[in-house]
């Protein structure tokens, strides 16, 4: 089994000049985000899982998202999806069948969630406890996915991170390109988040799900492009 998922986030910036805050109260100097303005996000995922040596068939998933990052306060962004399509499909290359065609993922957009970042670091999420588990675990996804750190953005990095996925080997890398940066993150060295009360039950196995990096050969590959309209990037 292979699994490559790859997503493309495209940055549009704008100038909101209603929005203030006492910057002084954390560190702001490696954030991209910048107080006093909002951004726009299109955010794109494909994701492709084949079983290599048995079958040509190839499965595919789509998500497309508009996501919205508005300034609320000292270090905090209200992380808003506007807009999300989902559609699957698979089969042989050349004949591919479509399951689901633009899905709209309308229960995505209900409930925003709050950001806090310090230094370009996600250190805090505040969700509304309506939200679905399975929905709050596709923007935990999203939101890791972000790369909000200048110097990674603009120099390249070559580091550990914790997200969704777990704590992962994870590096970055500008494009010759202005604007533009590459990162990947290999999930066959992830070090998977355990449930302290996994020996309590039969289904302890399910819950830790540490052993499937060994079974399966994923990387979330990603390419980061910024448009600046505004002040700042």
């Amino acid at each position: 089994m292979k699994s490559s998922p790859c997503f493309v986030v495209l940055l549009l910036v704008f100038v909101d000049g209603r929005r203030f805050t006492n910057v002084n109260e954390c560190n702001q100097n490696e954030n991209m985000l910048v107080p006093g303005h909002w951004y726009e996000y299109e955010f794109i995922i494909k994701a492709e899982a084949a079983s290599l040596g048995s079958t040509d068939d190839v499965g595919q998933m789509n998500l497309a998202c508009q996501v919205k990052v508005s300034h609320i306060g000292t270090c905090k962004y209200a992380f808003e999806v506007h807009e999300c399509a989902f559609s699957s499909g698979g089969g042989p290359p050349s004949e591919k069948e479509l399951w689901i065609e633009l899905d709209n993922l309308s229960e995505i957009t209900r409930f925003p969630v709050v950001v806090s970042l310090s230094d370009g670091v996600v250190t805090g999420l505040e969700v509304s406890p309506a939200e679905p588990e399975h929905i709050l675990n596709i923007k935990r996804a999203m939101i890791s996915a972000f790369v909000l750190k200048k110097s990674h953005i603009v120099q390249g990095a070559e580091t550990s991170r914790v997200d969704i996925h777990g704590t992962c080997p994870w590096k970055m890398w500008p494009d010759t390109k202005p604007g533009v940066a590459h990162s990947s993150k290999d999930m066959l060295y992830c070090a998977f988040p355990e449930r302290p009360d996994w020996n309590l039950s039969p289904w302890a196995i399910m819950w830790n799900l540490h052993f499937i990096q060994y079974l399966i050969n994923s990387t979330v590959d990603c390419t980061y492009c910024t448009s600046e309209s505004g002040e700042h990037v």
